[in-house]
Formats: structure tokens, sequence, C-alpha cells
């Protein structure tokens, strides 16, 4: 079983046992809110030279804040930090990468009435960070790799969809996968969380 679909079945069977121990409430129609989750990172469309790859599947987290303008809109900014990877070359690690993002994103939203769920789309821009650490010059250098060690970024979009049940009027559990794109040297971000969100209403 992948880590992914551990993930989104604990948070089935999240939803379900809060469900059951709570009666849904309605959350306050506006208000500031924060997020945090973690969960299952992975970097793709990254490209550092002809026989290289990259090691990505990981752990991630997600902090954001926000406030909420009607039941239906919210505006927020976010960091989430993902895993690890390793950049190899022929089976040998030579550099290791370290991303993050920072994000302003729209939230558009959609409550089930008189349940305590709400799925949500959000949609935005990002800065998506590289910082890259060398382990091996050599290999780097005689084979003409574009790997250089120091930090990278790009703007680019931001966007995903989530799905959250509030147990209590200002809290709620929340599953989410969320996607910062880039460029060939930071690769594109995805992270699939679960996670607790607060409203002030």
């Amino acid at each position: 079983m992948t880590k992914t679909k551990i993930i989104i079945i604990s948070a089935i069977g999240l939803l379900s046992l809060l469900s059951k121990l709570a009666l849904a409430d309605m959350p306050p129609p506006k208000g500031w809110y924060i997020e945090g989750s973690a969960g299952i990172s992975n970097t793709t469309d990254s490209s550092f030279g002809n026989g290289t790859s990259l090691e990505s599947s990981g752990y991630g987290l997600n902090l954001n804040v926000g406030y909420k303008f009607l039941p239906y809109f919210g505006l927020e900014m976010g960091y989430s930090r993902y895993s690890r990877n390793n950049i190899n070359f022929q089976n040998t690690t030579v550099a290791k990468d370290d991303p993050t993002s920072y994000d302003i994103t729209t939230k558009i939203i959609l409550p089930i009435m008189d349940s305590g769920f709400e799925f949500y789309a959000k949609l935005g821009a990002v800065r998506v960070s590289s910082k890259i650490t060398i382990s091996d010059q050599t290999i780097i250098d005689d084979n003409g790799l574009n790997i250089q060690s120091g930090t990278t970024s790009a703007n680019n979009v931001y966007y995903g969809v989530g799905a959250e049940y509030y147990f209590m009027k200002d809290s709620a559990v929340h599953v989410a996968w969320m996607r910062a794109n880039g460029n060939s040297q930071t690769g594109a971000q995805e992270l699939t969380t679960i996670g607790l969100s607060v409203i002030f209403g």
C-alpha cells in the first residue's frame, strides 16, 4: 500500500469517527483562520542533465493563515516545506535538494448545508525555492551536469483541492492535495496532507 493511499484511508477513517463523536455544526460565515497539515511530498518536472534522477518521496508540511470574507470565498497566505530529495547520477547521490514554497491564493468554498462538510479549491501565485547542497562535485564536473550549489527560486502557479469537516463550530479536520509549479531547477512540488484548521469568527 502506498503512502498516499494510507493518508487517504486514514483521513476517511478520521472523518467518519469525528462525525460519530460530534454533532456537525456550520462554521462562522467569515473570520480569520489558521491551518496546519502534514503528509506525503513529491517533486516532479525537474531536470539536472542526462543520466540524473530524483529520489523525491517523503514527508512535508503546510501552514496557512487566511481570512474568510463569505461562506464561499477566502484569501490566504501559506508556507510549505517539502521532503528532502536526493539528486542521483547513475545511482550515485551527487547532491541534495531542500524545497520550500510561499503562496498567496484565493479559496473558493462549497459548503454542504447542515452537514459540517465543505469542499474547496485554491488558486494563486507561488514562489518555489530549491536549496541544493553538493555531495560529489567531481562527478558533476566530469559529466557536465546542470547542478549548482545554492538556492534557486521560481514564481509560478499554485493550485489544489480539499475537503474539511467541522466537528466543532470553529474547528475542522481537512484533507488536501496541492501543487506548486516551479521551473526545471526547482521542480513542481506536490503535497497530499491531513490536518486541522481553526476559524475565529
